[in-house]
């Protein structure tokens, strides 16, 4: 409903996107910003149970939707903002979920230039 209301509103891209951006945060309660995230390291106990379990550090709407704009330039805003409230909300941010090896179709998507460091590593493991 908050979303059609949005869309509803006939605003540009950009100020759709913002808008998203401020209202499903604080409808969901997730961290628009770093400040609102506690520090892991204040608490050293909180700090190792995220290296046991090898997750990352909690991040922020708009940490999210910094890497985002970074790996996808090209997409809309407020498809970024969408994806990026996504992401925060399952706990599932951009590079942990993704994995980047230099090996991996992902990496080699994302990053055409790991074609051709696979194609030269492969080229010096024959050798």
């Amino acid at each position: 409903d908050l979303l059609v209301n949005i869309d509803g509103q006939q605003l540009s891209e950009e100020e759709s996107g913002r808008q998203a951006f401020y209202q499903v945060s604080a409808l969901y309660q997730l961290p628009k910003f770093p400040e609102e995230i506690v520090a892991v390291e204040e608490d050293d106990l909180q700090a190792e149970e995220y290296d046991e379990k090898d997750e990352e550090e909690p991040r922020s709407v708009f940490e999210e939707i910094a890497l985002a704009r970074f790996l996808f330039p090209e997409d809309e805003y407020r498809g970024i903002v969408m994806f990026a409230l996504y992401n925060i909300y399952h706990k599932s941010y951009i590079l942990s979920t993704m994995k980047l090896r230099l090996n991996s179709m992902a990496a080699m998507t994302i990053f055409p230039q790991a074609i051709f460091f696979t194609f030269l590593e492969r080229m010096w493991m024959q050798r």
